[in-house]
This record gives C-alpha cells, structure tokens and sequence, in this order.
C-alpha cells in the first residue's frame, strides 16, 4: 500500500515550518554518500542526547540492569555508542525515506529472506519478530521491497512527523496499522498473504505476562503466541543493525521457531525474549535504550523511572522479585 498523496494542506501553516527545514535539512544529506552521512550523525547523536537529562537517565538505568556485568566504565562507552549511532539513524531517516529503490537496496543486506519467501510461497502464513532496534524502519521498508508487509505503528506526537514517517514507510508495499485499531486487520493482512513484521518489546502491561529480559523480569506481549496460534503462522525472529565493517545496514532474520507457540503464555514470552535478546548483544549500542523498559514492576513495585533526575535514581542491581 503505496501513499503518494499531496501535503495536506493543514502542514502548509507558518506553525509547520521549522519541521519543514528539518525535513528539507534531512532531504538533502541523504544525497551524500554513507561516509560524509556516517560522522555527521554520529557527531549529532552525541550532541542531541547529551542535552536531554531525562533519555541519558533512562539510558543509564537500562544499561546497569541489563549489563550488570559491566563496570561502570564499560556501560558509559557502551552509552556513548548508542547517542552516536542514535543520531547516525536520524540522519539516515532521509536516506531510508528519500533515496531511489536501487540505491536503498544496496545499502541494506537482508540475510535469511529466502527461506521466509519460500514458506510464503507455499501459503505459509509468516511473522517476523523484532524489537525497537534504531534501525527499525530501515529494517521494514528493506524486506517490503521484496514481500508485502502488514506492521502497526504508534502515532508521533507532531502530525506533520507522522505524516512523513507513514510516507516514507509505505513507499513499498506495505499495510500499516495503528495500534488503536486492534487485531482484527492485522489477522486479515496476515491471512490475506502479507508478513507480519511485529514489534514485540512495548512495556502494556495489560496484554503482558512476566518473563526474564537480559536477566530482569519485564511485561512481555503474549500477543505474537495468540496470533501465531490463531492463524497458524511460522515466527522467525528478525533484527536490524549497521555493520561499520561492511557500511551497510543488515537484517538478520533466524530460523522459524520450534514448537511455537507452546500454548503457555510465560514460556512462548519467554522463548522470544531470548531471541530478541540474543540479537540485541550482538549489537548492543544499536538498541532503543530510551524506552521505559522495565516501567511495569512485578507485585505493583513502583516504576524505577519515576526516580530519574534524583541522586540514585533507581536500584543499581536487579531487585529480588525479579531473579
């Protein structure tokens, strides 16, 4: 589902402006080849993220529960990665949105694709799952131009960013959702021949069971299981990351999940826990670190990220509830 309309006539207001520079700013540095792109968002990243207090609070307590195996010194480099990279992919949005077909596509190599295309091939029904890696979006538009894609979407608080942002995601065949509007067109996609390309690391506790995520209980989406179960579809893990070594974005997509979904919640929460977490260390710089994460506390414990911005926010090791 390619959307090519007009700029609504809404985003033309003097209020929209400054967006429009930095949409034109983006526009144009994509023309430039990954070497000039590569140091001037890496250099943005650690400038932007280092002026936001709140995202490095976030960033730090993330790190010290998720690493706890790190010294300190290790998890700050390890930080100072991730600011980079944060504002490389910021840059590269333009790029993602904006650069030819053919120019996209040999930018970013997608390995494991074929035995997804075979699956398809054969009616399979197929969901790929994946985490908020900073590379996301290249990560979907890449495999929709090769497979139509069903994904959902949340809504961006400035409409004229979510505008572009459903634009350039959609400039291949996709069907994009948004998270109010349920499963139901989701399961249709699904049935209908699309992939599921499912972001499976949102804190909603409401649809959620406890499962361990690098070592620390988390609420995690049951949904993936209820899905795979109600339409028979495979699930193969699936994650996104630049490799500097190469100078191209790469997604990696796994094997097709045995025996699942298992039909209990904990175990299937549990086995694509492992797998997304087994693809975040593989590139651990490249993960959203700025997500609240572990925001919903097993037994009603408080919210560590209430305590961001005071002295010790938050614990230093991984409370008892959640070993």
């Amino acid at each position: 589902m390619q959307r090519r309309e007009g700029i609504p006539l809404q985003f033309l207001k003097l209020s929209y402006w400054p967006v429009w520079i930095a949409l034109g700013f983006l526009r144009l540095i994509a023309i430039l080849p990954h070497g000039l792109r590569q140091p001037l968002g890496r250099a943005l990243g650690r400038l932007l993220l280092k002026q936001n207090s709140k995202r490095v609070e976030i960033v730090k307590l993330n790190l010290e529960w998720a690493f706890p195996e790190l010294s300190a010194q290790k998890r700050e480099k390890l930080a100072q990665e991730f600011y980079a990279y944060s504002g490389q992919m910021l840059i590269d949005y333009g790029f993602c949105w904006w650069s030819s077909a053919t120019r996209f596509k040999q930018a970013v190599k997608i390995e494991g694709l074929e035995p997804i295309k075979a699956l398809m091939a054969q009616g399979e029904r197929v969901i790929l799952v994946t985490g908020h890696a900073l590379a996301l979006d290249v990560g979907g538009v890449a495999i929709s131009q090769q497979l139509p894609l069903v994904t959902y979407a949340n809504k961006m608080r400035n409409p004229l960013i979510q505008w572009m942002m459903e634009r350039g995601r959609c400039r291949f065949d996709v069907e994009l959702l948004q998270r109010e509007s349920g499963m139901r067109p989701l399961i249709r996609a699904l049935k209908n021949g699309r992939l599921l390309y499912y972001v499976i690391d949102e804190d909603m506790p409401e649809h959620s069971v406890f499962a361990s995520y690098f070592g620390v209980a988390k609420a995690t989406l049951t949904a993936p299981a209820r899905v795979a179960k109600m339409t028979g579809a495979k699930v193969a893990p699936c994650f996104t990351f630049f490799d500097r070594q190469r100078g191209v974005y790469v997604v990696r997509i796994g094997q097709v999940m045995e025996g699942f979904p298992s039909g209990e919640d904990v175990v299937d929460a549990q086995a694509v826990n492992e797998k997304l977490e087994r693809d975040i260390r593989c590139a651990p710089s490249q993960y959203m670190w700025t997500q609240r994460l572990y925001k919903t506390r097993p037994d009603g414990t408080p919210p560590p990220y209430r305590m961001v911005g005071n002295s010790g926010s938050g614990p230093r090791s991984r409370p008892e509830t959640d070993h």
